[in-house]
């Protein structure tokens, strides 16, 4: 634990993701230096055994906002064991690095009024580099009440995610959704493991299908070409938590901005006992895409189930790269044709040389 966090101090749920798309998997926590949360801080590990605490820069103060944020502490009850509203992971812009969704706590500079605001921390790392966050507030949403909750969830299936809000006031507590809009087309690739305890109603208990979420340490990544050129990768894990506070995916969503290309490899993995590995390999999934793994048999990878979800790509730079493939396919093989066509020309006339040739020696 951070020295700057200790103390009982208000200190949030772990979070685990990848984010600066290094394929390695780091450890997030948030935290305030007083118990009104009048400084907060975000640290990283990268869970290796050098590793140490490093503090990541954060723009607490959104930028359509005069005035000064920081994380909300709440009340910890038996409902909830999380001391720091929200820390819900998830790609909200699709740009391939994840941001955190956090109820923010805003002084406003002008009448010094409090407000607690559903927020969005903006991930702004680039590949391989420190981690920073800008936060952002949600576009016409108001307070409501006592902002009590915030998560990510994928609503309309559709890659892009929205977000539940929880109020609490005198009539109760309430939950809205917000609905996100990308203002460009963006594209990913969602990766979903069920529990892997049987693979079909014959196979399960009773013949009933089991339902809940994946277990810790379910694993999923892609490694693939990028628009420069060079090879991208990127990894996330599940820790579902559907309680205590922070709830976190149950999937992960990989976002790729505005290139669309095939993700060449996807790797999924389950925890295995020592010496084994238990490693199913998907390759070349079309973006805008959903694949569900059900991992079963969890001992032999090679029988696990995939299934393909694919989302309408009404973008037409999908339709031009098909074009672009198709022209390209037409082309070489009329070159196969034309260079064939030319190569029995030249051997006929070869053979025909050498007939006339025989007849002039036997004359």
């Amino acid at each position: 634990m951070p020295s700057e966090l200790k103390g009982g101090k208000p200190v949030g749920k772990f979070v685990f993701g990848d984010f600066n798309m290094s394929s390695q998997i780091q450890l997030l926590i948030a935290g305030c230096e007083d118990m009104n949360c009048g400084k907060s801080h975000i640290f990283i590990h990268p869970l290796t055994s050098s590793g140490v605490w490093e503090k990541v820069d954060v723009e607490w103060n959104p930028p359509d906002l005069e005035g000064d944020c920081s994380l909300v502490p709440t009340t910890v009850d038996r409902f909830s064991s999380a001391a720091i509203l929200g820390m819900s992971l998830g790609d909200a812009d699709l740009d391939g690095y994840p941001d955190l969704a956090v109820g923010l706590r805003c002084v406003r500079s002008l009448n010094s009024d409090q407000i607690i605001l559903p927020a969005i921390l903006r991930n702004l790392a680039g590949a391989g580099e420190r981690v920073r966050f800008q936060a952002y507030l949600l576009p016409g949403v108001e307070s409501k009440g006592i902002l009590k909750q915030i998560a990510f969830y994928d609503y309309n299936e559709d890659g892009i995610l929205d977000l539940y809000i929880s109020y609490e006031d005198k009539d109760g507590v309430s939950t809205s959704l917000y609905m996100q809009k990308l203002t460009k087309e963006a594209y990913f690739l969602k990766v979903m493991l069920t529990t892997g305890l049987c693979g079909s109603s014959s196979q399960c208990p009773n013949g009933v299908l089991p339902y809940g979420l994946p277990g810790y340490g379910f694993r999923a990544s892609y490694e693939t070409q990028g628009v420069d050129g060079g090879r991208i990768r990127s990894s996330g894990v599940f820790v579902t938590s559907s309680c205590c506070g922070a709830l976190q995916l149950p999937f992960t969503t990989f976002g790729f901005g505005d290139f669309a290309t095939y993700i060449e490899n996807v790797p999924v993995s389950v925890p295995a006992p020592a010496q084994q590995i238990r490693k199913h390999e998907l390759t070349f999934i079309v973006p805008n895409a959903q694949v569900v793994v059900v991992p079963y048999p969890p001992n032999n990878p090679l029988n696990w189930q995939a299934k393909l979800f694919l989302q309408p790509l009404y973008d037409m730079k999908v339709i031009y790269v098909a074009i672009t493939l198709l022209v390209t396919c037409i082309v070489l093989l009329i070159v196969v044709v034309v260079l064939q066509y030319l190569e029995v020309r030249e051997d006929q006339k070869e053979r025909m040389q050498e007939s006339q040739r025989f007849h002039f020696d036997a004359m």
